[in-house]
């Protein structure tokens, strides 16, 4: 069992909402991915209609708001390390931003970031790259890269999202299990800063 980060002052309650607003769009994608296991024949045969379009839509919407509310968590989970003392941590305070959108540096930074605040936060000193985050990494990226290549096409405002039937499943598969991962992480994360917040504030001397 890992020992928990001791608090050295005082955070700031800022965590628990991205933390919540990230959990619903984890929560979202992994049922709209399961959907996409469950219907991988039917998405790649479909015809164009309004139950095709609004699954594709809410795929599209699913990804960008998952990631926008992530990285503000991350975000404020790596400055409240800060604001408790963690000493030596390796990433600056823009990197978990910037990371993201910077071409070949976010192909591995962004995991280093997370794990970094993921043993950090749960004092793992032993295991700087955590297996469950590492898990959520690589099903992640396969995951986005599948999503990135799939075969949109829009006839008569109907927009298409498919692949065949097998690739339908298995980004369905892989997006179920980071979804899955990411949420553990969040989740574990926030309720060990959200001790932290809770903690009375020590007495003067």
């Amino acid at each position: 069992m890992s020992e928990q980060a001791e608090p050295t002052g005082q955070a700031r309650t800022r965590v628990g909402l991205p933390a919540g607003l990230c959990q619903v769009g984890l929560g979202g994608l992994a049922v709209l991915n399961f959907g996409t296991i469950m219907f991988s024949g039917a998405l790649d045969d479909y015809q164009p209609g309004v139950v095709h379009t609004l699954f594709s839509w809410l795929l599209i919407v699913g990804w960008l708001y998952t990631a926008i509310v992530f990285i503000l968590w991350l975000y404020l989970a790596r400055e409240n390390l800060e604001e408790q003392g963690a000493d030596g941590l390796r990433w600056s305070q823009v990197q978990p931003v910037a990371s993201w959108f910077t071409p070949v540096l976010n192909l591995w930074v962004p995991l280093l970031v997370v794990a970094e605040v993921y043993y950090r936060t749960d004092k793992l000193g032993n295991e700087p790259l955590p297996k469950k985050v590492l898990g959520w990494w690589v099903t992640f990226v396969l995951s986005l890269l599948l999503f990135a290549f799939h075969e949109f096409a829009v006839v008569n405002a109907s927009v298409l999202f498919h692949y065949e039937p097998w690739l339908n499943m298995v980004y369905g598969a892989l997006g179920c299990v980071a979804a899955g991962l990411g949420f553990h992480i969040v989740t574990h994360v926030t309720e060990i800063h959200q001790q932290w917040e809770q903690a009375p504030e020590p007495e003067a001397a």
